[in-house]
């Protein structure tokens, strides 16, 4: 899960208004749990947030590109293709050669507004460094817009250096068969 740092300050600034909690021995008798009732329709608070990420999952699949230029400036294309829980991303030269690509698992979350694709490891299919795996977690916040996909590196607490954006757009054979986009 997400480490926030407004959460902490959240913690201190509640324990602040409150007062010290009383210690469990000689501690008055407390009242029990009241539940929270249940939404119209027999939903709870979080099946807006799981059916959010099941709209978003069928929203992202399919192939997504986006055009770079590489340290020498020559541009390229790089190409991401989502199917299921897995993204297949693709690095092409100016003259379509493939110079990079790897293959990866992801899981999607939401904390309110905040939409996040975490990558969960990744393997090097194409290239130099064919083979070598990368099993860590990384996380990005992203957001679909249509026909667009804006992936934002760099903006949890986790995260060193500079923010990166990038921004993919659906490939037009897939565009034809996308939904229009829901907020």
């Amino acid at each position: 899960m997400l480490a926030l740092r407004s959460l902490g300050l959240a913690m201190m600034a509640v324990a602040a208004l409150i007062g010290p909690l009383p210690s469990t021995l000689g501690a008055a008798p407390q009242a029990p749990a009241v539940e929270k009732p249940e939404q119209p329709g027999g939903k709870s608070d979080d099946e807006p947030e799981v059916e959010g990420i099941v709209a978003d999952l069928e929203e992202l699949q399919g192939t997504w590109f986006r055009e770079v230029a590489n340290p020498a400036g020559v541009k390229m294309r790089v190409e991401k293709k989502v199917t299921g829980e897995s993204d297949f991303v693709t690095h092409f030269d100016a003259q379509g050669n493939v110079v990079h690509s790897h293959a990866s698992e992801f899981e999607l979350e939401r904390h309110g507004p905040l939409r996040v694709f975490t990558v969960k490891g990744s393997v090097v299919t194409a290239g130099p460094n064919m083979g070598m795996r990368h099993g860590g977690r990384r996380s990005f916040v992203y957001r679909i817009e249509g026909d667009r996909m804006i992936e934002a590196w760099g903006l949890l607490d986790a995260d060193r250096g500079p923010p990166n954006v990038f921004i993919w757009q659906r490939a037009k054979a897939d565009a034809a068969e996308a939904k229009p986009a829901t907020k």
